[in-house]
C-alpha cells in the first residue's frame, strides 16, 4: 500500500508482539490476515472485517512514548469526516502501547510510486489526469479545513483510471498526539517528522506555524515535476540538503528536462513551486481548473463505453468507481438518442436507495451535476406513493463503502439500489442506467441515453418512469408524474442548487439560494426550484447564522409559489412545516409535519415531527417518532441522538446510553451528534462526560452559539467557573448572529447571573432565536429561572407555556 521509506522513524515493536497487540486493539470484528510492505515509521496490515464482509487496511505508526490518545482521536475525527471519490476514507483509529493506528478500506491497485518505478516518465495526458484527481481531493479537504502535509507518490493510489489520496490529516494528527503530552511538548521526537523532505514546502521545512493549504499545492508541484522529469526538482545526500534546496535553490527548468511538456503546464508547475505561498495558485480548485484547461487543450478526452454498465462485480476495485446506475453524458447540440433498455418482469419491491452519482468527466462541473441529478431523482422517488426511499443522510453516511450489493442494501435498509456515474466528454453527454436488486445483485433494469445539456431533465423523467415501472405496477407508475422541465438552463441552475444544498456548509447554502433563485427566474413554473429555494432559505439560520426573521418572508413566498403549482408537493409541505415551526405556529406546523409523514413516510419527516413534539414537552410522543425514524434509516445518526436526548429526559439511563452509542457509531465526526450527547449527559448529571462531548462538538463546529452556551453550563457544573465565564464573555460579544441570545442565556445561568439570564431570554424572544425550536425548555438546565414571571411571559409569547412538562414527563 504505502512505502514511507523517507521517514527515518524508529523500529516498530517486534513484529509478532505488535501484531498480537494490534489484534486486541482493533476488536473482534477485524481479523489480521497479512502484512503489506510499509517501512520507516509505519507497518501496514490487511485485515478481514467480518461484520461487514470486506477487506480493510490497518496502518500502525511507531511508538515514540507518551502519545496522547485523546488528541490523536480528536484530530482523526476531523479527517474521518472527509467523504470524496478521490479520498480513501478513514474507518477507525486509536492508540495502543503509544502506537497510533488507523484503518481504511482496502483498495485494489498500486501506488503512484510503484507505477513511476515501473515506467519512469509518464505520458503527459496521464500526468494531467492524476494531478487533476489529486487536486480535487485536496480542494475538498481544504474546504473542510484539513491540510494533508505529506502529498507524495506513496500516498497516491491508482485504481482503474482514478487516483485516490490516503493519509489525509495523519501528519497533523500524529503531531498533535505528540505535542499534546505533558512530557514532550514539542514536535521534535524521532519518528514523527511532519512531512517528507523531498516534497516539503519551504515554510514547512522551516516549521512556520502559519502553514496553510498552499503547502499541499507546493507538494503537488513537486510530484508533477517528478512525474514529468523522472526525478524530483531538488535532491541531496541528506534531508538537510534537500530542505535547504527547497528554501533557497531555484527550480530547475522543466522544459529543458522534458522538451514536449506544454508551456502552460511548465508555467503552472513553476507557480506551484514558488518559494513564497503568495506566489502559488490561490487554491486547489484553481489548480484543478488549470489542469482541466491544459488537458482539454492537449486534445485528450476519455472515452465512454457504448454499452450499459456491467453487473456489479464481486471484486470492487475502488469505492469511487463502483457505479451501477445512471451515467449521464451531456451532448452538445444533438438530438436525444434514448434507449429505454430491457425491463425484467415487475418485482414487488417498495424500498430503494439512490446512491450518490459518481462524476466521471473532464470538468469541475461534473461533480455538482452528478450530485444534483441524484438528489433530484431521490426527491422525486420519495414523492411516489408506495415507495420508501433511503434518506440522503444515510446514503452519504455509507458513502462509497467497499460493500457488496447485499451488504449495501442491508446497511441502508432497502431492497433496491440505484447508482450513477456522470460523464462529460467534450460536448457530449451520455447516460447509462441500471437498477440492482440488493439481496441477489441481479440487474432488473438497464437503460442508455444520449443527448444535449438541455435534455438532462428529460433523462431524469425517463429514468424515473422506468424505475417506477420496475418497483410498482403500471397503474401506480403512470400516476407518479412530475413537472416537465421547460427550460434546460433553469433545470441546470436547480441541479446546482440541489448539489450545494446537500453539502450543509454555510457558504454553500448561500450559493444554493442564489442558484435556486436563478432557476425560478428562468422558469417560474419549476416546482422543484421554488421548493428548493424555500428549503435553502430555511437552512440559512441553522448553518449560516442568519436570523430566521430575515429569511422567513422570502421562504413563505417561495413555498406559496411551489404549492400553488402543486398543492400536494411533499417537499414543499415538509418545508412549510419547518417554516411554521420557526415562527412558533406550533399547531399548524404539527399538522403539516404529520401530513408530510403520511405523504413520504421518510425518516426525515418523522425526525422533524419528533423535534417539534420534543420542544413542546411531549417526550413520549417524540420518542415514538424518533424510534420510527431509526427503524426506517438505521444508519442515520441524528434520530438515534435525538432518541438518546429523549431517553435522558425520561431518566431512562440505559436506553440513553444505548441510543447515543448508536449515534456515535453511525457518524462519530458529526458535531450535532456530540452536541446532543452532551445535552443528554447534562440531563443525567454526568457533567464530566458532558464537557468532553461538548468540547469535541465545539471543535468540530466552532461557530455555534447555543453549543457554547451549553458548554458553559457543563463547565460550571464541573466547578470550572472561570471557563464558564470565558464562554459567557465570548457570547456577550456576538451581535446579530442567529442563536447568540440563546447561547448567552445558558452561559448567564451557568455563572449564576439570573437577571442577565432573563435579559438574554427576552432578547431571544425578540430575535426569534432558533433555540426555541431546537431545545425543550422543560429541562433541568432551566431550573434557575423556571416559574419566574419574566420566564412565564417569555414562554407565553413563544407559545410554549401550556405545553411544558416536567422532566421525565410524557
Amino acid at each position: 500500500m504505502t512505502r514511507d521509506n523517507e521517514d527515518p522513524g524508529i523500529p516498530p515493536p517486534d513484529g509478532d508482539r505488535l501484531r498480537q497487540r494490534l489484534a486486541l486493539a482493533v476488536g473482534s470484528t477485524l481479523t489480521i490476515e497479512r502484512e503489506l510492505l510499509g517501512g520507516g515509521m509505519s507497518r501496514v496490515f490487511v485485515a478481514a472485517d467480518t461484520a461487514l464482509d470486506r477487506k480493510v487496511v490497518i496502518k500502525v505508526f511507531s511508538s515514540a512514548g507518551g502519545v496522547s490518545s485523546e488528541r490523536f482521536h480528536q484530530e482523526m475525527l476531523l479527517s474521518a469526516s472527509l467523504h470524496h471519490p478521490h479520498i480513501v476514507p478513514i474507518l477507525a483509529a486509536g492508540v495502543f502501547d503509544d502506537c497510533p493506528w488507523y484503518s481504511m478500506p482496502f483498495v485494489e491497485g498500486r501506488s503512484l510510486r510503484e507505477r513511476m518505478t515501473a515506467e519512469g516518465q509518464l505520458p503527459i495526458r496521464d500526468v494531467l489526469r492524476i494531478l487533476r484527481d489529486v487536486g480535487r481531493a485536496c480542494s475538498h479537504a481544504h474546504a473542510h479545513g484539513i491540510v494533508h502535509r505529506d502529498i507524495k507518490p506513496e500516498n497516491v493510489l491508482l485504481a482503474g483510471d482514478a487516483a485516490m489520496i490516503i493519509d489525509f490529516g495523519i501528519a497533523k494528527a500524529l503531531g498533535a498526539a505528540v505535542a499534546g503530552t505533558a512530557s514532550q511538548p514539542g514536535l521534535t521526537r524521532v519518528g514523527f517528522t511532519l512531512g517528507t523532505p523531498t516534497y516539503m514546502a519551504p515554510e514547512q521545512a522551516s516549521a512556520d506555524p502559519a502553514l496553510d493549504h498552499r503547502a499541499d499545492l507546493y507538494a503537488i508541484g513537486v510530484v508533477a515535476y517528478e512525474l514529468l522529469a523522472g526525478r524530483p526538482p531538488f535532491q541531496g545526500a541528506s534531508s538537510h540538503e534537500i530542505l535547504k534546496a527547497h528554501i533557497a535553490d531555484p527550480v530547475p527548468d522543466l522544459s529543458r528536462v522534458r522538451a514536449n511538456t506544454p508551456p502552460a503546464l511548465v508555467a503552472l508547475i513553476e507557480r506551484c513551486l514558488a518559494k513564497s505561498p503568495g506566489g502559488r495558485p490561490a487554491s486547489a480548485g484553481e489548480l484543478v481548473e488549470q489542469f482541466e484547461t491544459i488537458l482539454g487543450a492537449s486534445g485528450s478526452s476519455e472515452r465512454v463505453a457504448a454499452t450499459g454498465l456491467k453487473r456489479w462485480g464481486r471484486q470492487m476495485i475502488v469505492p469511487a468507481l463502483v457505479a451501477v446506475g445512471v451515467v449521464i453524458a451531456i451532448a452538445g447540440a444533438r438530438r436525444v438518442a434514448a434507449t429505454r433498455g430491457t425491463i425484467n418482469p415487475p418485482v414487488k419491491l417498495a424500498s430503494v436507495a439512490v446512491l450518490r452519482f459518481v462524476p466521471r468527466g473532464d470538468d469541475s462541473a461534473s461533480k455538482w451535476l452528478a450530485d444534483g441529478l441524484s438528489d433530484d431523482i431521490a426527491a422525486q422517488l420519495a414523492a411516489t406513493p408506495g415507495l420508501r426511499i433511503a434518506s440522503r443522510m444515510s446514503v452519504d453516511q455509507v458513502g462509497r463503502a467497499d460493500l457488496s450489493p447485499r451488504r449495501m442494501a442491508e446497511t441502508l435498509g432497502v431492497k433496491m439500489l440505484l447508482d450513477g456515474v456522470v460523464r462529460r466528454e467534450g460536448n457530449e453527454l451520455r447516460l447509462i442506467a441500471q437498477l440492482v436488486e440488493g439481496p441477489t445483485g441481479e440487474v432488473l433494469w438497464t437503460g442508455s441515453y444520449r443527448g444535449a445539456p438541455g435534455d438532462a431533465g428529460r433523462f431524469v423523467e425517463q429514468v424515473l418512469g422506468n424505475v417506477r415501472g420496475v418497483l410498482l405496477d403500471s397503474t401506480a407508475a403512470a400516476e407518479s408524474t412530475r413537472h416537465e422541465v421547460r427550460d434546460p438552463a433553469a433545470y441546470a441552475d436547480y441541479l446546482r442548487g440541489r448539489a450545494l444544498l446537500g453539502t450543509r456548509r454555510d457558504t454553500a447554502i448561500v450559493q444554493a439560494v442564489t442558484a435556486f433563485e436563478a432557476s425560478v427566474r428562468r422558469d417560474s413554473t419549476l416546482v422543484a426550484g421554488w421548493s428548493g429555494l424555500a428549503e435553502a432559505l430555511m437552512l440559512l439560520p441553522l448553518y449560516a447564522n442568519v436570523p430566521a426573521r430575515d429569511v422567513a418572508p422570502a421562504a413563505e413566498r417561495a413555498l406559496a409559489k411551489a404549492l400553488a403549482l402543486r398543492p400536494e408537493d411533499p417537499g414543499a409541505i415538509l418545508t412549510r412545516g419547518l417554516l411554521l415551526r420557526s415562527q412558533w405556529r406550533w399547531a399548524a406546523a404539527e399538522a403539516d409535519l404529520r401530513h408530510a409523514v403520511v405523504l413520504t413516510g421518510t425518516a426525515a419527516a418523522r425526525q422533524a415531527l419528533g423535534e417539534l413534539l420534543l420542544v413542546a414537552g411531549r417526550n413520549r410522543e417524540a420518542l415514538t417518532q424518533f424510534d420510527s425514524a431509526t427503524a426506517i434509516e438505521p444508519s442515520a445518526p441524528l434520530p438515534w441522538a435525538l432518541a438518546g436526548v429523549t431517553h435522558a429526559l425520561l431518566l431512562q439511563r440505559a436506553d440513553a446510553d444505548r441510543t447515543i452509542a448508536r449515534a456515535r457509531a453511525a457518524d462519530s465526526a458529526n458535531p450535532s451528534v456530540h452536541f446532543l450527547a452532551g445535552a443528554a449527559m447534562l440531563y443525567l448529571d454526568r457533567d464530566r462526560e458532558a464537557v468532553a462531548e461538548l468540547q469535541l462538538a465545539s471543535r468540530l463546529a466552532p461557530r455555534q452559539p447555543l453549543l457554547r452556551g451549553l458548554l458553559a453550563q457543563a463547565l460550571a457544573r464541573r466547578g470550572d467557573i472561570a471557563g464558564a465565564r470565558r464562554e459567557r464573555d465570548a457570547l456577550r460579544g456576538l451581535k446579530g448572529e442567529a442563536g447568540a441570545a440563546g447561547g448567552l442565556l445558558h452561559a448567564e445561568m451557568a455563572v449564576g447571573d439570573t437577571t442577565a439570564a432573563l435579559d438574554a431570554l427576552e432578547r431571544a424572544v425578540k430575535e426569534s432565536d432558533p433555540m426555541f425550536t431546537s431545545e425543550p425548555l422543560s429541562t433541568p438546565l432551566f431550573r434557575s429561572i423556571a416559574g419566574l414571571s419574566r420566564t412565564s411571559e417569555a414562554l407565553r409569547l413563544v407559545g410554549l407555556l401550556q405545553k411544558r412538562s416536567a422532566p421525565g414527563g410524557s
